[in-house]
Parts: structure tokens; sequence; C-alpha cells
């Protein structure tokens, strides 16, 4: 807010819709709510989401999903093509949380969790698909020691300090298998898909 042109009851009003909105807040829809400028109201949520993230939030920890997949976005403000527009890739990690303790260590019976739900969440891009970016997420959002359920990915393998749960896809739908990390993810899709690149996880936030 230093040396911001913008009067306070403007920045009150942005930060109201962000921490209220339950699916986020894009900039397209702030631009709309406050009738400002698409470049204010992009300015606005980019320095909102910053300062609404804690710098000292501890890592993820216990049971820890964690997957990467493409996702197409919007380029420009035409109607949004799946197969005309670009493509971004996405990484996410969730905490597994059994519903009864709401603790991130979910009863097991054989290779199945029981009863959980989804706790905290993190979400990146990456540049690329290979183990250097995926190890270099995992290690700064996951705590060392934790269990990570992934698929079977090479890359995972090489996360040594981690316990490994990798689960085989195949031909089963992705959301069986890694449903909490594939919830979050959906939810960045959309604001994606349909903002632009430049709100990569209004969404999910």
């Amino acid at each position: 807010m230093h040396r911001s042109k913008l009067p306070l009851t403007t920045w009150f009003w942005a930060a109201h819709l962000m921490a209220t909105h339950s699916n986020g807040m894009s900039a397209r829809q702030l631009e709309d709510q406050l009738g400002v400028t698409y470049k204010t109201a992009w300015l606005l949520t980019q320095k909102l989401r910053r300062s609404m993230v804690d710098p000292d939030r501890e890592p993820l920890e216990g049971v820890v999903e964690v997957d990467q997949t493409e996702i197409p976005f919007r380029d420009g403000d035409g109607f949004f093509e799946p197969g005309n527009g670009g493509k971004i890739l996405v990484i996410g990690a969730v905490e597994v949380i059994d519903r009864d303790t709401n603790q991130s260590k979910p009863r097991r019976k054989h290779a199945k969790y029981l009863d959980t739900r989804s706790g905290r969440i993190r979400l990146a891009t990456i540049a690329d698909n290979s183990a250097a970016s995926i190890e270099a997420f995992v290690r700064a959002n996951v705590r060392r020691g934790a269990t990570l359920l992934t698929d079977g990915h090479a890359s995972y393998s090489r996360l040594t300090e981690y316990r490994r749960d990798p689960r085989i896809v195949g031909k089963m739908a992705g959301h069986v298998v890694l449903p909490w990390v594939k919830e979050g993810k959906a939810k960045a899709k959309g604001g994606i898909a349909t903002l632009g690149r430049s709100d990569p996880f209004a969404a999910a936030r």
C-alpha cells in the first residue's frame, strides 16, 4: 500500500473479496467488482496474495499426496479453446488427514487409507517434468521423513529422505488413486483455463 494512489476503501474491498470468496478471486473478477482497470486489479491480486502467505508456515507432513499435470490456459482475451491455448505444468501436494483424529496420520488397511479428507495444500508451476524440478518442489514444501503418495513417475525415486508409497494409476481414474491432490489441481485448472496464465491459482486459493 506504500505510495499507492488507490483509495484505502478500494484496498479494503479487495482484501475482503479475496479473503471471503470461496473459490478464490481472479483479477478479472476484481476488475468488475471494484470498477478499476485490469492492470490495477492484477497488481492488487498479486500484492494481496503475497501478503496472505505466511513466510514461517510449516512444511506439509505425515502422509502427503504429490502429483503433477499439464493444464491448458486461455491465451489472450478470446474464447477458451483447449486445443488452441497454451499449457503450463503444475505440481501439487496435499496432506491426507484422518477424519477422526484430524491428524495427517490416517489409518490404513492394506494399501488403502481409511476415511480421510484433504488438509493443507501447496501448488506451484514448474519449468518441466524433470527430476530436478519435482525434487525441488517436494523438498521446499514437504517435511523430510513424510510419506509421499505418488504415481509411478521415476523422478520420485530419488527422494530418498522420504518414505514412498507409489501408486500405479494405469487405466484407473486418477482421482481414485490420488483423490485429494487431484481435487486441488482440478480447482486450479478451472481458474487457469478461464482466467488465463496471469492468474494461475485464483480458483485454488
